[in-house]
């Protein structure tokens, strides 16, 4: 039902590209996007891109979009661009007066367009009435990045009003890179927690918890996936987390560290905060870590969503107010109890990799899988292995030596038997939070 094609400069239009999402069946209206020829090509590339992963994974978010232009104005918003009213229009307008970005005040039916000037003249991409939001969010945030280019292709007549860099030569073959959720898969793909008194193994790459509860599961084709269940035989109160293969796996790491705790001071105090989900925890909460590390949040009629600086890694989390409060501003979603779950994608090396965590996860085990994406630690990747478009949105440093196979298994081990700690909530009336539950697992250790 989506489809992407060539536009030809028929009625005076600037030939392009468009992507559109057809309805055959008009039980929803269909929308589309278009790029004219002159749009520099990380813009095209990150919304085409944002859209494939949704309908991979989400592809509800296509068939029943929700349009609007709150995400794409706080991000601009946040780089400078002033908003003002012009001729009926809503326009954000950059720092330079180069770039806008107008909709219609009267005219619901009239697109969202964002142009800019051009080498000559000028370009732009147009949205329709229907189109996604967090499309026009993913454009807004590839076009505030800087871009790869050859010094004969930094347009002369606009040079003098450009920041213009060298790119920093590699520190060498092996290098540290952050932020993390960019840096791609390492040498060893997601795994399950190392066989222990509290994980026993099952089979190979599958292991159970000692209560019966706790599954995780790692295949090559499948990723990491966990259930948990409050009763092994209570399958409609059942939680699930995945991750995809490509998922770093010191994300996976650190997030079953979070599990293995929450599972460990459950049996210790006979609590039950990692089976069954309270409301003891805001959204706001939940996400803090990605706030804090300069995520940009919005709301639409479903969800809170988040995209990264730069645009490669976002996150959305349902709010629940879509039925009452068909208007939720952000400050109300961030307000809102958490209840549904959340979704994580993010761009590394070779491709998109996805996170989700079902609704009934518990609150404290979301802030888990956020703390672990925003962690700010750097990770050891080949330097060949980072995409070309993402060499202006990583950070790269000098890498130690490459440990030999029995030093790397010893780290590994020490990563699994003493997890870092991350702030928590305070409240004493809410669920352990992740540094709650690693003290009360060192204090079992000692």
């Amino acid at each position: 039902m989506a489809w992407l094609g060539r536009r030809f400069d028929f009625f005076g239009d600037s030939p392009g590209w468009e992507v559109a999402f057809s309805n055959p069946m008009w039980t929803r209206e269909p929308w589309s996007v278009d790029f004219d020829d002159a749009t520099p090509g990380e813009i095209p590339a990150t919304v085409l891109s944002a859209l494939a992963h949704r309908l991979e994974h989400s592809p509800g978010q296509a068939f029943h979009p929700a349009p609007g232009w709150e995400g794409a104005l706080a991000v601009l918003r946040e780089g400078g661009w002033a908003l003002g009213q012009r001729d009926g229009h809503d326009v954000l307008l950059a720092p330079d007066r180069l770039a806008a970005l107008t909709r219609s005040l009267h005219d619901e039916g009239a697109p969202t367009v964002l142009t800019s000037a051009a080498a000559s003249g000028t370009w732009k991409v147009t949205f329709s009435p229907h189109a996604p939001g967090f499309l026009l969010h993913s454009a807004a945030a590839a076009l505030l990045r800087p871009a790869v280019r050859s010094a004969d292709q930094v347009p002369a007549a606009h040079r003098e009003r450009m920041s213009v860099e060298p790119l920093p030569p590699l520190p060498g073959p092996r290098v540290l890179v952050s932020p993390r959720y960019l840096a791609g898969p390492g040498a060893r793909r997601p795994q399950p927690p190392s066989p222990s008194a509290l994980w026993r193994a099952t089979g190979p790459g599958k292991v159970v918890s000692s209560c019966g509860r706790v599954r995780v599961e790692g295949k090559p084709e499948d990723g990491l996936l966990a259930w948990v269940r409050p009763h092994p035989l209570d399958f409609n109160a059942e939680w699930r987390a995945s991750f995809t293969p490509n998922t770093p796996g010191e994300i996976t790491d650190a997030w079953l560290d979070f599990l293995t705790d929450s599972v460990a001071a459950d049996l210790d105090l006979g609590t039950e905060a990692t089976f069954i989900q309270d409301a003891d925890m805001t959204l706001g909460e939940a996400v803090e870590p990605l706030l804090s590390a300069g995520w940009s949040a919005y709301s639409d009629t479903t969800c809170l969503r988040l995209v990264a600086p730069g645009g490669y890694a976002s996150a959305s989390i349902p709010h629940g107010r879509a039925k009452d409060f068909p208007r939720t501003t952000t400050a109300e979603a961030l307000a809102s109890s958490l209840r549904w779950g959340a979704d994580f994608a993010a761009t590394g090396a070779p491709g998109r990799w996805h996170a989700d965590l079902s609704g009934r996860t518990p609150t404290h085990l979301v802030r888990a899988l956020a703390a672990a994406v925003a962690d700010p630690d750097p990770l050891p990747r080949d330097s060949g292995r980072i995409p070309k478009q993402l060499l202006t949105s990583v950070r790269f440093a000098a890498a130690s030596p490459e440990l030999s196979p029995t030093a790397a298994a010893s780290r590994v081990r020490s990563l699994h038997a003493a997890p870092p700690a991350h702030t928590a909530p305070t409240s004493p009336q809410r669920s352990p939070g992740p540094t709650d539950l690693s003290a009360r697992r060192a204090a079992r250790t000692r």
